[in-house]
């Protein structure tokens, strides 16, 4: 009579576990590729600036109530060429310095726009500081 055995076959077992972990390898490309999908890229110089700030620690020998500087940093998002500086505080005549000295002047093409996701630098008041040092900006083209 015949019976039944339960036969192994590695083979099988071999290809049925190399195509899961090829699904899983897939799918790790497509969420990777996902990702890069969502850096946006310019297509010329200065179409956007990103601008953000960090904090910077305590030194060693510096005391928790000394005031802390920050660091501010502009990058061009399709050059990714970098500017930055170190400023006392947020406020807006420390952003309106950094990006009139630091930023604009040495930058050696136009800046069309400044970005920033950091909710200090994004409020309106800065907006508004941003398109007048622009303004002042191009007058100053305009007379020399």
């Amino acid at each position: 009579m015949l019976t039944q055995k339960s036969s192994v076959n590695n083979r099988f077992k071999q290809a049925r576990y190399g195509i899961k972990r090829l699904a899983k390898v897939e799918f790790e490309i497509q969420q990777k590729l996902k990702k890069q999908a969502k850096r946006y890229n310019k297509s010329y110089l200065g179409e956007m600036v990103h601008v953000d700030t960090k904090r910077l620690p305590l030194l060693k020998g510096q005391k928790s109530t000394d005031r802390r500087e920050y660091l501010f940093v502009a990058i061009d998002d399709f050059s990714r060429e970098l500017y930055a500086a170190i400023m006392p505080d947020k406020m807006a005549n420390s952003v309106a310095k950094f990006l009139l000295e630091d930023v604009i002047e040495p930058c050696p093409y136009l800046i069309e726009c400044v970005y920033s996701d950091n909710e200090n630098i994004k409020g309106h008041f800065i907006i508004h500081l941003v398109l007048s040092v622009l303004r002042t900006e191009l007058i100053k083209n305009l007379l020399n």
